[in-house]
């Protein structure tokens, strides 16, 4: 069973061919330029250093969310456009799983959080029982010192992973939890590709079309224009007076700098 998995969710794109014995190849890149200009070409080299064909893969695993609202659209556009084209099912899988899992056999409690700006970070909690790992909350968007705060109430060591560790590096630490190490803070489609043949043999593969992202919280777009619609819902219509004439006139030459109508 031959999986292609990809990943663009965070700030690092990367790709992986995983079949049941090893990780065949895996390409990822974490430098400068966009999701859209990296993806497909670290896909297209892989196959070729692999002498893979393409016509051999039989699921296409793409992450699913949270993460970066345009990352995550470029990944599974690439992912889907790859189903339509080979003829093969999809199978999505959470990036903070993945982050989760590529920390191995860790102990005590595994933390991956995502960059969400705004003082906010994408998260979940997670701990190894046997070979498995169990997640013990639900995918949220919080405040860093929330997440810190809830995973002190559990009582156990945590370690912390991912592109929210670095923005948050002091507070994660002087709330005295562990931060994983820098090649661990990216999600790779390796872990992705391992996650996603698991779910493949348990016959958890989905249509493309029916594919959906997980965003978690609405996008800056969305926020600023529902701020613009409240601002202008409360905005309030009535005669103009004396009173007024000084602003109206500043403002005036703001609009209308060449030619304003004087205050007279």
């Amino acid at each position: 069973m031959n999986i292609l998995a990809l990943d663009s969710s965070g700030l690092a794109a990367s790709a992986a061919i995983v079949n049941d014995e090893k990780v065949l190849g895996e390409f990822f890149i974490n430098h400068k330029k966009t999701h859209s200009q990296t993806l497909m070409p670290l896909v297209e080299n892989m196959l070729k250093l692999t002498d893979f064909d393409k016509h051999d893969i039989d699921f296409i695993a793409v992450t699913s969310g949270p993460g970066s609202f345009t990352g995550l659209r470029i990944g599974m556009a690439a992912a889907k456009g790859l189903c339509a084209a080979l003829d093969k099912p999809l199978i999505t899988i959470s990036s903070l799983d993945v982050i989760a899992y590529g920390l191995g056999e860790r102990e005590g409690l595994i933390v991956p959080v995502m960059d969400a700006r705004r003082g906010q970070v994408y998260y979940s909690i997670y701990k190894r029982e046997g070979e498995a790992l169990r997640r013990l909350c639900n995918y949220g968007a919080e405040e860093i010192g929330r997440v810190l705060e809830q995973v002190k109430q559990m009582r156990a060591k945590a370690v912390f992973a991912g592109d929210g560790v670095s923005p948050y590096e002091k507070e994660i630490t002087r709330a005295g939890f562990e931060k994983a190490e820098i090649s661990q803070n990216i999600q790779r489609a390796g872990c992705l590709g391992v996650l996603a043949l698991a779910a493949a043999k348990q016959g958890r593969t989905i249509r493309p079309e029916s594919a959906e992202l997980m965003y978690l919280r609405k996008s800056q777009a969305e926020r600023e224009l529902e701020e613009k619609q409240a601002a202008e819902a409360e905005a309030v219509f009535r005669p103009m007076k004396k009173g007024d004439i000084d602003a109206i006139a500043e403002l005036e030459k703001k609009c209308f700098p060449t030619s304003p109508w004087s205050k007279k």
